[in-house]
């Protein structure tokens, strides 16, 4: 007997291409589960594709349809199927995919199972697939479990739940190879030794690898510059190529985690890395005062490079809970952290950025004044937000020291939560070198440093109220002078 046909026609062009193809192979799957089958032949044609829409540089430098992050440049199109079945597969079997087909039924996934087990047992153990897309034609044999159950079933499984989070894809895309500029810093390590592990904490991480360092930061902050020799080593021991210069460093990576532990670099070495259009986490401080910083954000925008900044406090469960609305509006919240000094940095850029970076996690933007106190023991800024809301940060500089805070709401107080380690920020910046979309906006991170920037200008004025609009005019007009002559056409 011959075998049964059935044709898949073109489709409506309504409905989204992906959905069309999940609801096929997702049928496919119930008669392979069922062993419904003995030889199957499956062409499957796809043809006239449209053009992408908003096609986008992804991290490796391929440019992708930017509605298909794992990287797929598949549209819409038309796709037609035939499924010949043999004469064991029984007549209700293929009548009812006939009425798939058609659209006069719908419940292909919850059909009864019993219509395809009366199956003959002896079976071909192999299926031919083959394949046609475009003018490629590949014929793959392999054996019915191997080549059709499996293969099927997870990618049944994951477009069915979600295109736009397609499981098989992200297992078979290209590593990602990372940078690091600066190994003076303990962050560093950390770096390589999450990004690099061979089963990942998380599975942001996976498709990730640190493959060159360029370890030169400080020459001038000496608890920085001592740290170099030591993570140099560590770094060759986890299979990182160190370099000698940050060109060839990024020749031979497609993002950056700019690491160098003294602000004063920053600038001079993010230039280069905008300059290669490559994306980067710039870590705290971003600069080593609000001059360099603006002067950093302003050079990502004129190359359109993907960059943020930010400190891993920003990450505590608390601190998160409390900014998606945990305990409603906020209306106040007081933080502390250490808070040693470091005379080449504004006050709180060195260390007092985590604390600062928790209270505006809490607050959000719209600071308008601060006013700074020093003492023997700590430095201790308050802030006057719109609304009338008020926010302080205790920097400790003696006594017990530690990381946390109190966030004051209309609904409820909480607790801010302490340190919980550098893989909450790896995570988000996993998530934007996959994106290419910060996390926190560069008008939260300056304003954050504006509001330190008034507090060391505070406190040189003898605690007096420092506007935030003042100090933003003064340094908006000193990056300005810093980028002269420095900003050249981006490459196309």
């Amino acid at each position: 007997m011959a075998p049964r046909t059935i044709d898949f026609h073109s489709q409506p062009a309504s409905e989204d291409f992906f959905h069309f193809l999940a609801g096929r192979i997702a049928f496919m799957r119930e008669i392979l589960v069922a062993n419904s089958f003995a030889r199957a032949v499956c062409c499957l044609k796809l043809s006239r594709l449209l053009s992408p829409v908003n096609r986008r540089p992804t991290a490796t430098g391929r440019t992708v349809d930017a509605r298909w992050p794992w990287g797929s440049q598949v549209g819409k199109g038309l796709c037609w199927a035939q499924f010949h079945f043999s004469r064991h597969i029984p007549g209700s079997a293929c009548q009812s995919l006939e009425q798939f087909v058609s659209g006069e039924r719908n419940d292909a996934l919850t059909m009864p199972r019993d219509n395809f087990r009366r199956v003959n047992a002896n079976v071909d153990s192999c299926t031919v697939l083959q394949l046609r897309l475009g003018s490629l034609d590949m014929r793959l044999k392999f054996s019915v479990l191997c080549c059709c159950v499996l293969p099927c079933l997870l990618v049944a499984t994951g477009f069915s739940s979600s295109p736009l989070q397609a499981q098989s894809s992200e297992q078979t895309a290209p590593e990602i190879r990372l940078g690091i500029i600066g190994l003076d810093t303990s962050h560093s390590p950390a770096i390589i030794k999450t990004f690099n592990n061979p089963e990942p904490t998380d599975k942001i991480f996976a498709g990730f690898r640190v493959v060159a360092a360029y370890p030169f930061g400080s020459q001038t902050i000496e608890s920085s510059a001592s740290r170099i020799p030591q993570y140099t080593t560590e770094a060759q021991e986890q299979g990182v190529e160190i370099v000698d210069s940050i060109a060839d460093l990024l020749s031979k990576v497609d993002c950056v985690f700019l690491e160098t532990n003294d602000g004063q670099l920053h600038l001079e070495q993010a230039l280069q890395v905008f300059q290669a259009g490559k994306p980067v986490f710039i870590d705290k401080p971003t600069g080593s005062n609000l001059a360099e910083t603006i002067a950093i954000f302003r050079a990502a925008e004129h190359y359109q490079v993907p960059m943020f900044s930010a400190s891993s406090l920003r990450y505590t469960e608390g601190a998160q809970a409390i900014r998606a609305g945990k305990i409603g509006r906020v209306l106040g919240c007081s933080t502390y952290s250490p808070c040693s000094l470091e005379p080449a940095h504004v006050d709180l850029f060195w260390y007092g950025i985590h604390g600062v970076e928790t209270l505006f996690t809490c607050m959000g933007t719209g600071c308008l004044s601060v006013q700074h106190t020093e003492t023997e023991t700590c430095q201790f800024s308050v802030g006057t937000w719109d609304g009338g809301r008020v926010g302080t940060f205790r920097g400790i500089q003696s006594g017990r020291s530690g990381y946390g805070g109190t966030a004051f709401g209309d609904k409820a107080i909480m607790d801010v939560g302490s340190y919980a380690g550098y893989e909450p920020l790896f995570i988000e910046v996993a998530k934007f070198f996959h994106s290419h979309e910060p996390p926190v906006s560069s008008q939260e991170t300056i304003e954050i440093y504006a509001f330190m920037q008034a507090a060391f200008a505070s406190k040189h004025r003898g605690g007096s109220m420092i506007e935030i609009a003042e100090v933003m005019k003064a340094a908006i007009a000193d990056a300005e002078q810093l980028l002269e002559g420095k900003l050249v056409e981006p490459s196309k």
